[in-house]
């Protein structure tokens, strides 16, 4: 026990100061309280905010799984599954269609591993018109695409178009990269092959094919746009790649393991590939076998029809207008002119065929001695070529030729609409050809020959000519166009012969079997090839689809979101 000083001590504090110490400890600890509690709702709050922006960014990959769960169906099919759209959705597909008006089914996300529970889901809406074309709109081969991606209470929604993946992917591509045989000539000395020594062992992928054929260089060129060959490319020196180089050929050894070849170059400095150090290896792309398919737009049967002629033809363009010479074409098609300007037909068509047998039942068949019946010239065609003191060159009667310009040659004329011109023969780009407004303006122009397409090049012995009503030899051409060559080349008519013909300026893409020849030594062009982006998700009226190809989103973009 305490003595008593001490507790008097202890007690030395007066008794009224007790209870105010109590109540300071009490406000103490209630405002360490408050305190306690804002940083709390701060935390929790900060952790919602946190989980929302997770969800958005999460909703977006949603979104993209649903724009690829509709093209894994798509593949799956071979393309089937496109009969499936908004409005006849596929009943076992969980992301189609609505549970009533407004309020649509949503599939889940698949979880990243087996066990997981997936926290998303997605809708998506498909159109399918452009791919399949309407009474009114020609078919462009794109199918649209609106995917809703849903995680927690955030959405977010993306547009892709769809389309096969094909030879309009690229700026340039060719099946083999070698001189087609029938460039060949009819007679030559060993170890150089003739025509038909090149028809037997000239038709293979290099390594596979006879050492003497033709090696066609890619030499002080600028590609500006993808680039593919189901070849083994032959890559000299100061070529530009601007974008991607894809090929099928395996790795080279003799070039470092690179698929490409640079042997027998003399020079190999300067070649830039911009987005990678060497072309990368992909599968086959397939070349259509034929272009006979389009003939049947210019049918009867076909709704809108587009216009078919025969034998050689000269088109030339005006705005949204053509004027078509076409002699041997005895019953022209409804809606359809010859002699005169004429509204480009709805869907876009016109087919060159041949001439047809005499004596039968065609509508474009003479008889053997019928009034008006066009007369063969002694050399050339009834469309006016030759050209006066054009040599060396010749120019079948009635073959399914075309003959293409604008009118003069001068901007002012250039293409306003969608046009797709086929020959059952060979197309001729006789001037230039250019889009009104440039690729922004919506003009598309297809050039598709069954043989040869090409570059109009004129020549008197050794000497370039001009074109008719020009002082001056044509140079420096513009072609604003997809071309495709289906059994042969894109090419430069006698292009090793005259004077250079300075830069041939292509905006559109090339495609084509064999590898045609622009330039040989100081004769021909140099090439400036520009890739027309819009071919990426649009093309010209019914241009021909690759035999063999999957389908790909190749544009997406983020939309507002359609639910909420």
């Amino acid at each position: 026990m305490l003595p008593r000083t001490a507790l008097h001590r202890l007690r030395t504090r007066p008794e009224g100061e007790d209870g105010f110490a109590l109540l300071t400890t009490l406000l103490v600890m209630a405002v360490l309280a408050a305190f306690s509690l804002v940083a709390l709702q701060q935390t929790i709050g900060n952790t919602a905010a946190a989980r929302k922006d997770q969800d958005w960014v999460a909703a977006l990959g949603a979104a993209q799984a649903g724009v690829d769960d509709y093209v894994a169906r798509l593949n799956d099919s071979n393309g089937g599954y496109y009969v499936h759209t908004t409005a006849t959705p596929d009943p076992a597909n969980p992301a189609m269609g609505y549970v009533s008006a407004g309020v649509p089914k949503w599939a889940p996300v698949p979880p990243a591993a087996a066990g997981e529970a997936s926290r998303g889901s997605f809708h998506y809406d498909v159109d399918t018109t452009g791919y399949t074309g309407t009474p009114t709109t020609q078919p462009n081969g794109n199918i649209v695409v609106e995917s809703t991606g849903r995680v927690g209470s955030r959405t977010r929604t993306v547009r892709a178009s769809v389309r096969r993946s094909g030879f309009v992917d690229y700026v340039y591509f060719t099946d083999l990269e070698t001189q087609d045989p029938l460039e060949y000539p009819t007679t030559a000395t060993p170890p150089a092959l003739n025509r038909t020594q090149a028809a037997a062992g000239c038709t293979s992928y290099w390594g596979l094919r006879d050492a003497n054929c033709t090696n066609i260089a890619f030499n002080n060129d600028v590609m500006s746009g993808p680039v593919h060959s189901n070849d083994t490319m032959l890559v000299c020196s100061n070529v530009v790649f601007q974008d991607t180089v894809t090929t099928m050929s395996a790795p080279v050894a003799a070039n470092g393991g690179k698929p490409y070849r640079s042997a027998p170059c003399t020079a190999t400095t300067g070649t830039v590939f911009k987005r990678t150090d060497s072309p990368k290896t992909v599968k086959k792309v397939s070349l259509p076998s034929t272009n006979l398919g389009l003939k049947a737009e210019t049918g009867p049967a076909a709704s809108p029809r587009g216009c078919l002629y025969v034998g050689p033809t000269k088109i030339v363009i005006k705005g949204s207008q053509i004027r078509v010479t076409s002699p041997w074409t005895k019953t022209v098609t409804p809606g359809c002119a010859k002699g005169t300007y004429f509204t480009i037909p709805a869907n876009g068509v016109v087919y060159v065929d041949v001439v047809p047998a005499e004596g039968t039942s065609d509508v474009n068949s003479w008889g053997a001695t019928e009034v008006g019946k066009p007369v063969c010239p002694a050399s050339g065609n009834n469309v006016g070529y030759p050209i006066p003191t054009e040599t060396s060159w010749e120019y079948p009667c009635k073959a399914g030729d075309v003959f293409i310009e604008q009118e003069d040659g001068a901007v002012a004329n250039a293409l306003s609409s969608r046009l797709t011109v086929s020959a059952n023969n060979s197309l001729y780009v006789t001037n230039h050809l250019d889009y009104a407004g440039g690729t922004p303006g919506g003009a598309f122009l297809g050039l598709i020959a069954e043989q040869f397409v090409y570059v109009w090049h004129p020549v008197s012995g050794s000497t370039n000519l001009a074109l008719p009503g020009q002082a001056t030899a044509f140079t420096d051409a513009r072609i604003s166009a997809a071309l495709l060559s289906v059994n042969h080349s894109v090419t430069v008519q006698s292009y090793a012969t005259g004077d250079p013909l300075g830069t041939l300026n292509l905006t559109g893409a090339l495609t084509q079997k064999y590898r045609g020849i622009v330039r040989r030594n100081t004769s021909g062009y140099t090439k400036n090839y520009v890739y027309d982006e819009r071919l990426a998700y649009d093309s010209p009226p019914r241009f021909l689809n690759p035999t063999i190809s999957s389908f790909s989103a190749v544009r997406t973009q983020e939309q507002k979101p359609r639910f909420r």
